[in-house]
């Protein structure tokens, strides 16, 4: 019985080791220094690079234009350029899309039977008058005018119309940083 308990103590201190080297090591954690200096927040100096232009920061001449030059050039900024067109062409359309739509449709046909037809076989049969030409061939001409008018009432085109100006104002700042 002895034995039992001395190997039950030896497994149960083997597991203590075994588990005890598993613990990492904690080390020094640093704090953070949210002390911000006092010069910081009073500063008065407004005189930044940001707001020259860049035509008037560089001096040089050739410069100037190689810089002007590359930025004609630039295939993203063109690209940028020209998705802010098609975002203000398709804001310009959403906000057609609130006017009424009015619209004129005209149509013209006409319409010749057979004789060796059904209906071309009772038209010839039929005296209806004395001209059997008359009953020939059939016009059709038809004129008409509609109206439609969408109501937003799921703001499917304000929320488009929205979407559309978030997307001119992300390529607005995306063309600012460059």
């Amino acid at each position: 019985m002895t034995t039992k308990i001395i190997n039950r103590a030896i497994v149960v201190a083997l597991i203590t080791a075994f588990l005890g080297g598993c613990v990492p090591v904690l080390k020094n954690t640093k704090t953070l220094n949210k002390e911000v200096p006092s010069s910081y927040n009073s500063s008065k100096d407004t005189v930044t690079i940001a707001k020259i232009k860049w035509k008037d920061y560089f001096s040089d001449a050739n410069l100037i234009a190689l810089i002007d030059t590359a930025l004609k050039n630039n295939q993203e900024l063109n690209i940028m350029l020209q998705e802010i067109q098609i975002s203000k062409n398709e804001v310009r359309a959403r906000k057609g899309e609130y006017l009424p739509f009015v619209g004129l449709q005209g149509a013209a046909g006409l319409e010749k039977l057979s004789k060796y037809t059904w209906r071309g076989g009772v038209e010839d049969n039929l005296n209806v008058t004395n001209n059997p030409e008359a009953i020939e061939s059939q016009s059709d001409f038809m004129l008409g005018l509609g109206a439609s008018w969408e109501i937003d009432v799921w703001k499917k085109l304000r929320n488009a119309k929205n979407q559309l100006s978030t997307s001119i104002y992300q390529v607005l700042k995306a063309k600012i940083l460059w």
